[in-house]
């Protein structure tokens, strides 16, 4: 089975899954809590930057979206969330990319800035 090179993978993420239930705090708020499902994952990082506009006061705010390759044995889904560089990044979208062959080559992970 082929999978990417560890050379291409020279940064690391952390990958966060929400454990149990919700709560309330004090003053109403939903509260969650998050457990470190996989730490020091090596990764590949790619930045791109969105601009998304507000239809009723006209807006503009920037939304940040990440690209990440990782290798095709990472456990991440959609409902995750990643550490990278100190922030908190809200997982968008998970692709298996395939080799020729149909192995899966490395995953990759959609994710933005949030709110």
């Amino acid at each position: 089975m082929s999978s990417i090179t560890t050379a291409l993978l020279n940064e690391s993420i952390a990958i966060e899954r929400l454990s149990g239930s919700e709560s309330l705090d004090d003053r109403g708020n939903i509260v969650t809590a998050w457990s470190s499902s996989s730490s020091n994952v090596q990764a590949r990082v790619i930045h791109t930057k969105e601009s998304t506009e507000d239809e009723d006061g006209n807006l503009e705010a920037n939304l940040l979206r990440l690209r990440v390759m990782v290798p095709a044995t990472t456990d991440v889904d959609v409902k995750d969330r990643v550490t990278y560089d100190s922030k908190k990044w809200n997982v968008k979208g998970v692709k298996t990319v395939k080799d020729r062959f149909g192995s899966t080559f490395y995953k990759q992970i959609i994710m933005d800035s949030g709110y």
